[in-house]
């Protein structure tokens, strides 16, 4: 089974294998995998800014939350639109079914 990572400051998540090396201080080895990029507004600029925790609903299909924007000034005001928040997103990966090669999308 492939684990999965959310990356928040990218607004991604990457779908592979990786091994904790014990006797290396705990190191992370990464295998190959896939990165999913969450969608972009007009101008590519992220919308999903504090996406925290990621569950599968099904084998092409994913559920995220979206965490409180950052306040003060420290976010963008388009991140305040999927403030704390469900999503859900097909993804669009042929590799995911073992048929062919990854998009890249959400």
């Amino acid at each position: 089974m492939s684990e999965r990572l959310v990356l928040q400051v990218s607004a991604a998540i990457w779908v592979g294998k990786f091994d904790i090396v014990e006797e290396n201080n705990g190191v992370m080895v990464l295998s190959n995998g896939n990165v999913w990029d969450f969608p972009r507004n007009d101008v590519c600029q992220l919308k999903y800014c504090n996406v925290e925790g990621l569950a599968w609903e099904d084998s092409d299909k994913v559920v995220v939350v979206s965490d409180k924007m950052k306040s003060k000034g420290k976010q963008p005001f388009r991140c305040w639109d999927k403030d704390q928040s469900l999503h859900s997103f097909a993804i669009n990966d042929a590799t995911l079914t073992g048929e062919g090669d990854s998009s890249g999308e959400l």
